[in-house]
């Protein structure tokens, strides 16, 4: 943790899964966490459970890939999101956005078995890239003040996103291809 991240920890019991997210919550972990709930999804109804009774801070990403979840499972019917006991920091970090009434907060820390999976920072390529988009246009879409301050980020990260995908990729040899 010297790069200043704080760390996930990953526990999946029966249909319930349990982040446990410690110190500072960021861009550089929410690939990872998207990709393993994203894997707990396809067999079927779950419960996840975000226990920040430790997280001391939740950057923009991280707090959009939570909103992702929501609406996911919300749309798909398949279970039920819930932040559970949000420390001071982002209790008041939800508050200022008005996300205090959008997200099913529960007041008892979940408490994992020893032995959860200790999700690992993503290094910055598609997933991350796109990660970091899509959080921004979940942010970009919800109603009121909380989805209006970041409406021009999202646009302007998205028209980023897909500028790149049009580059041509380079061959082995320097030479470009479309």
């Amino acid at each position: 943790m010297s790069n200043g991240e704080g760390c996930l920890c990953f526990q999946r019991c029966g249909q319930t899964i349990y982040c446990h997210v410690v110190g500072r919550a960021t861009m550089r972990q929410s690939p990872a966490l998207r990709r393993r709930v994203e894997q707990c999804l396809v067999p079927g109804p779950i419960t996840l459970h975000i226990d920040l009774h430790e997280c001391t801070y939740m950057d923009s990403t991280f707090i959009g890939t939570l909103v992702m979840f929501k609406r996911r499972l919300a749309e798909r019917c398949v279970g039920q999101f819930a932040l559970v006991a949000p420390s001071p920091e982002c209790s008041r970090l939800l508050r200022q956005m008005g996300l205090d009434a959008v997200f099913c907060i529960l007041t008892d820390a979940s408490r994992l078995d020893e032995g959860g999976e200790l999700l690992e920072c993503e290094p910055e390529g598609d997933c991350f890239k796109r990660t970091v988009v899509e959080s921004h246009q979940e942010l970009a879409g919800l109603p009121g003040p909380a989805g209006a301050m970041f409406r021009e980020v999202a646009t302007h990260l998205t028209l980023e996103w897909e500028a790149e995908q049009r580059e041509p990729i380079p061959t082995e040899c320097g030479a470009r291809h479309a």
